[in-house]
């Protein structure tokens, strides 16, 4: 078959390519507006060392700092800090599920902390960023060496997580759009092989 063929199977089967790419939209729109709705709030840590004496003190506290705080930012996924946010928030899940909701990562050479987190809700959602934030300051305090009873890493949450205003799943538009083109292609497919296959002269 060369083009002018191909185009020809497509013509005369036309009906098959466009039923099946209305149908794999409506399919993809009904199962994504089917989809719970999904919040994304952020919350932010600042991780310093205590203030030393003298400059090199205070180089010494600051490379310190940025070699640890990505292993701060593992903690926030992590039972000793999920319990706690379970506990507070009295959710009914384990730590290992909620710690699929949570994302915290440590932005290249910052000593920042940013925890995202995911839930059904508006407020679900900045509630479950905030208790991580609060949870993984106290975490870290006590898990830092310290020095006359004073932990010697400061950590502050220097940005709240507001709710959302909009979820950012699920997309029904491009879903539809996606199921539009994979119905399409599906129909451009099984008019060719009808083609091929239609021996009659």
């Amino acid at each position: 078959m060369d083009l002018r063929d191909y185009v020809a199977a497509l013509r005369k089967r036309w009906y098959i390519v466009a039923v099946l790419a209305i149908i794999g939209a409506g399919a993809a729109f009904a199962q994504a507006h089917a989809s719970p709705p999904q919040y994304r709030a952020q919350s932010t840590v600042f991780v310093s060392i205590a203030r030393g004496a003298t400059t090199q003190e205070l180089v010494q506290g600051s490379t310190f700092t940025q070699d640890i705080v990505q292993s701060y930012a593992k903690l926030a996924t992590m039972p000793v800090v999920l319990d706690q946010v379970i506990y507070e928030l009295d959710l009914d899940t384990t730590p290992k599920a909620l710690a699929e909701e949570i994302t915290a990562e440590n932005p290249l050479d910052t000593v920042i902390i940013e925890i995202d987190a995911v839930a059904t809700t508006s407020t679900g959602a900045s509630d479950l960023a905030n208790s991580v934030a609060d949870e993984l300051t106290t975490t870290i305090t006590n898990l830092s060496p310290s020095s006359n009873k004073k932990s010697a890493v400061e950590v502050t949450v220097v940005a709240r997580a507001d709710p959302p205003q909009e979820a950012f799943a699920p997309r029904t538009r491009l879903a539809a759009l996606v199921g539009f083109a994979g119905g399409f292609g599906l129909g451009v497919a099984i008019a060719v092989v009808r083609a091929l296959l239609d021996t009659r002269v």
